[in-house]
């Protein structure tokens, strides 16, 4: 058990921050070879149907069926992708063919609807792709699984992942998974023999998926586990050992015998993030021109209402801890730093205001037009910069200052594990009547629930908080 442990022990390095160039290319390698092991099943399988019914039955061949074919081959490939089956790793028989046969049928009834708004196609075989399909599926499991078998002998298939626990399922999971190579997880990093982790050990880790083998480990150390040393781990999978949980809904898998759920990182998806970076930076190309308008107008009014500077910079915490200047609308008086810390070492009262909540309700630093700004939240359109300059995202956690880095435990590397946002689910949710702490967890909400739908759902929202001046000061 890892009870002796604490969390801020486990330090191991995130993925991010870990050379990942050979296994990057080791897996697409993977990726590469089952793709074009299923091109080939398909179409030894459409070839041999082929056959059979022009040599036997004496159907004609029409010229345009290869064109169709092709059409079947690329959609049949490209849901297989969609369905995980490159480089299946983690999928045993009974869920290979499970995904395959739903890759069959959706091909075929695509590739159907197809053929009834094309024109000329009133002699073209369905049953080709019927029958044709139904020998790809055997064929194309077979043919991966060969391929599979070919990759594991040369030692050029399978992923590194971790162990984490000294309980009896992770070292049998750690046997599994070394007796069973087809499933491609590589237990060459283990922690499962010593009641002792030395976080020294685990340096060179290139793994990218971690291993839970614990499933009676205390709630609290488990979630401390996932949002501090595992945060930098796309996958993580959690052993279980409940019997409500052995039904199909609720997303269990098996290695082997050990039943586990599956945590999936997708803000640590590097194609997923390639799609958020290009929302962001569409949406705000979009929005520029009247954003840089308003911005003009309330730069004036700054300039009018109180000396100083129309922008105010400040140092925040950005993509894994690194520090990037966050710009924003000036709505205090200046050196109001200095005039913070004179307030709060003369009134006990606010700066039990400020240690819970980090703002202030009635702040008397913030000038006129700071209110109206901070009430609709326009000091923060400045941003936009940032979001172009890569600093920040549309929606994301908090950017939080660099001393509040220490409150932040045990979530600091979760947190840190993606851009901040100018919006977010705190900024939908609580805005700024919540407490330190409990923004930090609906940041980890937002975290773990990432999607770009949920980004979307964020947006639109945001607009409705704002317009209602809900929650902020």
């Amino acid at each position: 058990m890892l009870g002796s442990i604490k969390p801020e022990e486990l330090s191991i390095p995130s993925a991010a921050s870990t050379a990942h160039g050979s296994l990057t290319l080791r897996i697409i390698g993977n990726m590469l070879a089952l793709l074009l092991t299923d091109a080939a099943a398909l179409w030894f399988s459409s070839a041999i149907f082929s056959f059979i019914r022009v040599q036997v039955f004496h159907q004609p061949y029409f010229a345009y069926e290869p064109l169709w074919l092709a059409v079947w081959m690329s959609l049949w490939l490209i849901l297989a992708v969609i369905n995980g089956l490159y480089p299946s790793y983690g999928l045993d028989l009974t869920e290979q063919i499970k995904r395959t046969s739903s890759v069959f049928t959706a091909t075929l009834l695509s590739t159907f609807a197809a053929l009834l708004l094309a024109p000329n196609t009133a002699g073209f075989s369905r049953m080709l792709l019927i029958f044709g399909g139904f020998l790809a599926v055997p064929i194309s499991i077979f043919f991966r699984r060969l391929m599979t078998l070919i990759l594991v002998r040369f030692n050029l298939w399978g992923v590194p992942v971790l162990i984490v626990g000294n309980s009896d399922v992770a070292r049998q999971l750690n046997r599994i998974l070394e007796h069973v190579p087809a499933l491609g997880y590589r237990p060459e990093l283990r922690q499962v023999e010593q009641l002792d982790w030395n976080p020294s050990t685990y340096t060179s880790s290139s793994a990218r998926i971690a291993f839970i083998g614990d499933p009676h480990m205390q709630y609290r150390q488990r979630e401390a586990i996932i949002a501090g040393p595992l945060a930098g781990f796309r996958r993580v999978f959690l052993a279980v050992d409940t019997p409500a949980l052995d039904i199909g809904w609720a997303d269990a898998r098996y290695l082997g015998s050990v039943r586990v759920l599956e945590l999936r990182r997708l803000h640590l998806d590097p194609t997923e993030l390639r799609v958020k970076r290009v929302i962001d930076l569409c949406m705000a190309v979009v929005m520029l021109p009247v954003i840089l308008t308003v911005m003009a107008i309330l730069a004036i009014l700054i300039k009018l209402d109180s000396p100083g500077p129309v922008f105010y910079a400040a140092d925040r915490l950005g993509l894994r801890g690194r520090s990037f200047k966050c710009f924003k609308f000036r709505t205090m008086r200046v050196n109001a730093e200095e005039y913070l810390e004179e307030m709060l070492k003369k009134d006990p009262a606010l700066k039990a205001e400020y240690d819970a909540f980090h703002k202030l309700r009635h702040d008397p630093r913030v000038t006129r037009v700071g209110t109206f700004l901070r009430k609709t939240s326009l000091d923060e359109l400045p941003q936009i910069m940032n979001v172009l300059w890569g600093d920040m995202s549309l929606v994301g956690p908090r950017p939080y200052l660099p001393r509040e880095r220490e409150y932040m435990h045990p979530y600091t590397d979760a947190v840190l594990s993606c851009r901040p946002g100018i919006t977010g689910w705190w900024q939908v949710e609580a805005r700024n009547s919540a407490r330190f702490d409990e923004r930090l967890q609906l940041d980890i909400f937002y975290i773990r629930r990432w999607s770009i739908w949920l980004d979307l759902h964020i947006l639109i929202r945001t607009v409705m908080v704002v317009l209602q001046g809900r929650g902020a000061y």
